[in-house]
């Protein structure tokens, strides 16, 4: 024998699994009278009988019990390996690269990414954190991660994060020698710790007077890169800082600070993850769009 009658094999042990040649039928999507014919030609390909069947029954002969105990762990395995096998096409794979902030790399990417590397343990994550604006198709990257106020007109975006809220906040001694600042205006005349804002080196700090935003240029004491470093000098008392209020929240609790001009700093949208057109989309970046949706 040549040819190893595989059509054959599989039509006969669907008859014996489901109990009847209409059973097996429907799950193969064939007609019964197809199926019998295929085990007919098992048997003339054999030149055996594997199968006894009557007008109502059919029972295995000891030739087809005997094929069927070697084929049936064979068939097995070749239907693991073919799972296995899409299961490979079918995974997501490669390197995901995002620019954000570094509040946002603290405290929005990491849950998302578990999420993402858990269901797609092939895709690789390069998060490059800084607080610049950059290109980030000119940077090579899939997508970054900004406030809704600092996004690229030309992107799509989605959020990736609860709302936020800014504070502005110093230590009691601080305070009590230079004053409470009782509207953003006072902060012409305070010592202040202050990130630049891109690469003008202009240092504004954004309050809100309804209906606006406004801006006030503060003119600092120190300045740092990262706003953990801003609050680690407030606590020494070198001046005012503004970050997250979720950052100074141990320092706020613990007494070691506390936050002034509290009505002009309400909650603010979060975080959005923003990329270019659909058209474009890697997969990585596909799979973390599904992670969102979710």
């Amino acid at each position: 024998m040549n040819e190893i009658p595989w059509s054959g094999l599989e039509a006969l042990a669907l008859v014996v699994q489901s109990g009847s040649f209409r059973a097996a039928a429907k799950e193969l999507g064939v007609s019964p009278s197809a199926l019998s014919h295929r085990v007919r030609a098992l048997e003339e390909t054999l030149q055996l009988r594997v199968l006894n069947r009557t007008t109502r029954s059919h029972a295995l002969t000891p030739a087809g019990q005997a094929l069927l105990e070697h084929f049936a762990p064979a068939r097995q395995e070749v239907l693991a390996t073919l799972d296995g096998l899409h299961e490979h096409a079918l995974r997501v794979r490669g390197t995901l690269r995002l620019n954000a902030p570094p509040l946002a790399s603290r405290q929005v990417l990491p849950p998302v990414i578990a999420d993402l590397t858990t269901r797609h343990p092939a895709i690789r994550v390069e998060i490059v954190s800084e607080g610049a604006l950059v290109d980030i198709v000119q940077g090579g990257f899939d997508a970054g991660v900004r406030f809704p106020s600092q996004l690229p007109a030309d992107m799509l975006a989605r959020a990736i994060g609860p709302p936020q809220r800014f504070v502005v906040v110093g230590t009691h001694a601080y305070l009590e020698h230079h004053g409470v600042p009782q509207h953003p205006s006072d902060l012409h005349d305070h010592r202040c710790i202050a990130l630049p804002r891109g690469k003008s080196q202009r240092f504004d700090w954004e309050f809100f007077e309804d209906p606006r935003w406004f801006q006030i240029r503060v003119n600092p004491v120190a300045t740092v890169q990262e706003s953990l470093e801003g609050l680690a000098l407030a606590r020494r008392g070198v001046g005012l800082a503004f970050c997250a209020a979720s950052d100074a929240a141990p320092d706020l609790a613990a007494g070691r600070l506390r936050t002034v001009l509290d009505p002009w700093r309400p909650e603010e949208p979060g975080f959005r993850l923003y990329y270019p057109s659909r058209r474009l989309q890697r997969a990585p970046l596909r799979a973390l769009l599904a992670v969102l949706t979710e």
